[in-house]
C-alpha cells in the first residue's frame, strides 16, 4: 500500500531533492484516524530509513539547525529577558541617589514602551538619553510625590492614633484614604506620560490624574502589576523570614512590571497622540521635535 505511494519514494524522478513525507503530508492537510496516522507515519519513517541511509542525520540536522536558529523564539525570549535585566539593573543603580528616582522610572518607561513597539533598542543608550532629557521635570515632580506622600502617611498616623481627641477622626481618615486613591492612580500614570509626552510639569500632572480617571478599567490592572510582586514578596519576608522571589526582584522586579505596563500605556496614549502631528512616525525623539516647534509657532502666531 505504502510502496506503490510515489511521493514517498526517494529516489523517483518526482522527487528528485528527496522531500520530507511527513512534513510535505502534515502541508497537504491530509487526515485520517489516530491509528491510521500513526501507521502511516511509522510506515514513511521506515521507508526512508530504508531508501536514504542519511535520513536520520537530515532529520537531526534540521532540528538542531530550527532550535539554534537566532530567530528562534527561545533565543529571542532570551535576549528580552537579558535585555530586561540589564534594564532593571541600571534603574536600581540610579535609584541609589533618593532624589532620581523619578527620572530612573521615567527613562525605564520610555526603554520599556521603546522595546514593545519592537523598535530598534539600545537599553543604556536609550536609557541615559531618557534620563538627561527628563532629569529636570522628573526630579521636580518625584519630589513634588515624595513630599504628598510624606504627609499623607503622617496625617494617617495622626489621626489613627489620636481617635479619641479627634472626634471626626473617622472622616478625616476616610478623607486621607480617598487623597491616598487620587496619588496612587497619578503616581502609576505621571512618569509614563512625561516619557511620551513633552509637556510642563502641572499639564503632565494633570494629565496623569485625567488619564487614569477616564481610563479606570486599564489603571486597576496598572497598579495591580505594580502591587503584585511587591506585595508576594513581602508576605514571604512575613510569613518565613524569607522569601525566594527577593533576589528575583532584584534582578526584574522593576523592569517586569514596567514592560508589562508599557503595553496598557501603548493602548492608551495613542488617544492622546496630537491629530496635527498625523501619525507617530521615526523616532520619538523626532516627534517631541515635532511638537516644540508646532507648540513655538502656535506662541508666536498669538502674538
Amino acid at each position: 500500500m505504502f510502496l506503490t505511494n510515489k511521493k514517498c519514494t526517494p529516489f523517483t524522478p518526482a522527487c528528485q531533492e528527496k522531500p520530507d513525507c511527513a512534513r510535505a503530508r502534515r502541508a497537504t492537510g491530509s487526515r485520517g484516524t489516530k491509528g491510521d496516522k500513526f501507521a502511516t507515519d511509522v510506515a514513511e519513517i521506515c521507508i526512508q530509513a530504508y531508501n536514504y541511509p542519511n535520513y536520520w542525520l537530515e532529520e537531526i540536522a534540521f532540528a538542531m539547525k530550527g532550535l539554534f536558529n537566532y530567530d528562534n523564539g527561545l533565543f529571542r525570549g532570551m535576549e528580552k529577558l537579558g535585555n530586561l535585566f540589564f534594564l532593571n539593573l541600571l534603574t536600581i543603580i540610579c535609584c541609589i541617589p533618593i532624589f532620581t528616582i523619578g527620572t530612573s522610572f521615567t527613562a525605564l518607561y520610555y526603554v520599556c514602551m521603546k522595546m514593545t513597539k519592537d523598535e530598534e533598542t539600545y537599553i543604556a543608550k536609550d536609557f541615559f538619553r531618557s534620563f538627561r532629557q527628563n532629569f529636570r521635570q522628573a526630579t521636580i515632580i518625584w519630589m513634588i510625590f515624595l513630599i504628598l506622600g510624606l504627609m499623607l502617611v503622617t496625617d494617617y498616623r495622626l489621626v489613627s492614633l489620636n481617635r479619641e481627641v479627634f472626634p471626626a477622626a473617622d472622616v478625616f481618615i476616610v478623607l486621607i484614604m480617598a487623597c491616598g486613591v487620587i496619588y496612587t492612580i497619578t503616581l502609576a500614570y505621571v512618569f509614563p506620560v512625561l516619557a511620551k509626552f513633552y509637556n510642563t510639569v502641572k499639564q503632565t500632572i494633570k494629565n496623569a490624574v485625567i488619564m487614569g480617571i477616564r481610563h479606570f478599567p486599564y489603571t486597576l490592572a496598572i497598579v495591580f502589576i505594580d502591587v503584585a510582586f511587591i506585595l508576594i514578596t513581602a508576605v514571604g519576608l512575613i510569613r518565613n523570614g524569607r522569601s525566594f522571589l527577593a533576589p528575583l526582584y532584584i534582578c526584574l522586579g522593576f523592569s517586569v512590571p514596567a514592560y508589562a505596563n508599557a503595553y496598557l500605556f501603548e493602548r492608551i496614549f495613542k488617544h492622546y497622540i496630537p491629530d496635527t502631528a498625523g501619525e507617530e512616525t521615526g523616532s520619538d525623539e523626532e516627534f517631541i521635535a515635532r511638537l516644540q516647534s508646532e507648540d513655538r509657532n502656535k506662541i508666536s502666531d498669538e502674538k
